[in-house]
């Protein structure tokens, strides 16, 4: 197409030349370009360059618009194809990752009901070939298939906490929507969850260690006696989250939500809080120290008997926090707001009432959840395992 247009044009520029030369300096009157007098006879009718040109207006307009008009079919001819071939792509690419993960759960099937995944020890083939597949197909699934996975791993009893067959360490679980997933005491050790939809997810007392929850969704989450030590949740979202009684030593929070999230009791040792909001949290009884809350929130959280010994508070806000009992010795205390603010003391009964009642609510809900939740049939090489 380019050559032919590169023709036309060379063609168009000799013809332009060739009358130029041929209208000025060879008087070729036809041309128009140089005035014709006329003879002495009388006016001649000869028709000029521009005469003919008005005469080809019309045809040229014709076929220059059906030239365009059949390149702008063409176009659209294209686009249509291109398209039906993306689509096609699509269906096709659907189609694969079904079929790998029905392969996957055929074979995954077969190693638990012929041979003997679940009494399998750790160094087994079989155990091998579990862990070998499931990292495989987690690699060539989408999102929405890895959560089937995932949910099957944990209904099958194959990531028990403290027991676990299949390892889920540096699996890509990033982005998943697990909104209300059951997940509780499951080893989930440095599985990459980061930006994940975690929302109210029961991961009562599972293995965290190193997971990486950055900016992922754990509002209301229950992570009650989770063990979360070295987790990465940077700008994660931990609002009204139960972590009471869990242990977070050394992981990092760093510009996380944690509005109303209940901590009390949990291990804080050496944990990296800067930037948190921790407005309204319950901190209290926690053990905080060497904790880093360099610029955190803490407008109107329950502060009452944590321990803050060693912590780096730069730029803390207590501004309405209940603060009887809190042990700030050997505390760095620099910019600090609200120390001289803290909640009047015949308003801290009320503000630690009111922390108690949702302490006894959560409680509540894992209590109901635990008497609800269905046990996993005991397989017959099951013995020495515990049953949720």
């Amino acid at each position: 197409m380019r050559k032919r247009l590169l023709v036309i044009v060379i063609l168009a520029s000799t013809a332009l030349v060739v009358v130029l030369v041929g209208g000025y300096l060879l008087n070729w009157s036809w041309t128009g370009l140089k005035v014709h007098t006329g003879s002495a006879s009388g006016s001649q009718n000869i028709k000029t360059l521009w005469d003919w040109l008005e005469l080809l207006v019309i045809p040229v307009t014709l076929a220059v618009g059906a030239q365009l008009f059949k390149r702008s079919g063409r176009l659209k001819e294209q686009a249509i194809i291109q398209e039906r071939t993306r689509t096609d792509r699509e269906i096709a690419a659907e189609q694969q990752r079904e079929q790998r993960l029905q392969l996957y759960l055929d074979r995954m099937s077969d190693l638990l009901l012929n041979y003997g995944l679940q009494a399998s020890q750790l160094g087994d083939r079989v155990q091998a070939a579990a862990q070998t597949r499931t990292l495989t197909a987690l690699r060539a699934l989408d999102e929405y298939r890895k959560a089937i996975v995932l949910q099957f791993l944990y209904d099958s009893r194959l990531i028990d906490s403290g027991m676990a067959l299949v390892s889920l360490g540096r699996a890509d679980l990033s982005g998943l929507d697990l909104q209300k997933v059951s997940l509780n005491q499951s080893d989930l050790r440095e599985a990459n969850f980061s930006k994940a939809n975690l929302r109210k997810a029961d991961l009562f007392s599972s293995n965290l260690y190193g997971t990486d929850l950055s900016g992922a969704n754990l509002y209301g989450a229950a992570l009650f006696k989770a063990i979360l030590l070295g987790a990465n949740g940077d700008n994660a979202t931990l609002t009204r989250a139960d972590l009471s009684e869990a242990d977070l030593s050394g992981a990092s929070l760093r510009e996380s939500v944690m509005q109303y999230a209940l901590l009390c009791g949990a291990s804080l040792i050496g944990t990296d809080f800067r930037g948190a909001n921790l407005t309204g949290a319950d901190f209290s009884s926690t053990d905080s120290r060497t904790t880093d809350l360099s610029g955190a929130d803490f407008t109107g959280a329950d502060l009452s008997n944590a321990k803050f010994n060693g912590a780096y508070l730069f730029g803390v806000d207590f501004t309405y926090a209940v603060l009887s009992g809190t042990d700030f010795s050997g505390a760095t205390l620099l910019d600090v707001r609200g120390l001289n603010k803290p909640v009047a003391p015949e308003e801290a009964g009320t503000v630690q009432s009111r922390y108690t009642l949702r302490r006894l609510f959560a409680h509540l809900a894992r209590s109901v959840f635990s008497r609800t939740h269905i046990e996993a049939a005991p397989h017959p090489g099951d013995s020495g395992r515990s049953h949720r």
